[in-house]
């Protein structure tokens, strides 16, 4: 219950427990790889900023399990906002939702909302491929909404909104290897001064290593990137030490 905010932070490589034999229950320790964020009393509101959620692996919910189950007296439930940042690499290790799930009962209602955010590639890794669901629920055209300026994987299931990125390999993104606590984007690849971005990246803002957006001291233009961090950043080796895993 109440109001949590993740600003400038990462999430990563963590594991719940995960009672993976059908014959056992799944207690409730064993969702949300990342979090858990349940609504039981009051509206439930969970913001991320600028942050990356990465490597974690949950029975349910890889990066984030949402669960509105009881009625808070509040529609929805439970509101969990993804700004700027990175969701790759999350694992649902026998359950639903690699990346994001969301969990509703008795007409209760929990929303993901996200906006110049990646969510793609999570997952397992089958023969090069990555074999997953990044947005699950049972009415995912209802539980997710975009808001533009994201980069989403083309063959998945996250709903999208007009000026949102449609990308099949992740690859072409961001580099795929986890710097730490973040992913490098490329280059010369779509995250890179989104064009869709402005509103949604105001002035004064940092990212998640506190470089400056939008024409700071990244090599990327005058535009935010997509994701947690602006390409490449000068700030990645002077505090590579405060980085590591």
């Amino acid at each position: 219950d109440g109001t949590l905010e993740v600003i400038r932070s990462a999430l990563i490589q963590n594991q719940a427990d995960i009672p993976c034999n059908p014959a056992m229950p799944d207690p409730i320790v064993s969702t949300g790889g990342g979090l858990r964020i349940e609504g039981i009393g009051t509206l439930t509101q969970a913001r991320f900023e600028d942050s990356t959620l990465s490597g974690n692996i949950g029975r349910n919910g890889g990066a984030i399990h949402v669960v509105a189950i009881s009625d808070t007296g509040a529609t929805p439930d439970v509101v969990v906002d993804l700004i700027r940042s990175t969701v790759v690499g999350n694992q649902a290790a026998c359950g639903l939702g690699d990346g994001l799930y969301i969990q509703e009962t008795s007409g209760q209602e929990g929303v993901i909302q996200y906006n110049g955010s990646i969510i793609h590639g999570n997952g397992r890794l089958v023969n090069d491929d990555v074999i997953g669901t990044d947005c699950q629920s049972n009415f995912p055209n209802q539980d997710f909404l975009s808001i533009d300026g994201n980069i989403l994987d083309s063959e998945d299931q996250c709903p999208t909104f007009g000026f949102d990125l449609m990308i099949s390999d992740l690859s072409t993104v961001i580099d795929p290897v986890l710097n730490g606590t973040h992913y490098v984007p490329r280059g010369n690849g779509p995250a890179v001064d989104n064009q869709n971005l402005f509103i949604f990246c105001p002035m004064g803002v940092l990212d998640q290593l506190g470089q400056s957006r939008a024409g700071g001291p990244g090599q990327g233009g005058t535009r935010c990137e997509a994701g947690a961090v602006e390409f490449p950043g000068f700030v990645d080796a002077i505090f590579s030490d405060r980085f590591e895993p």
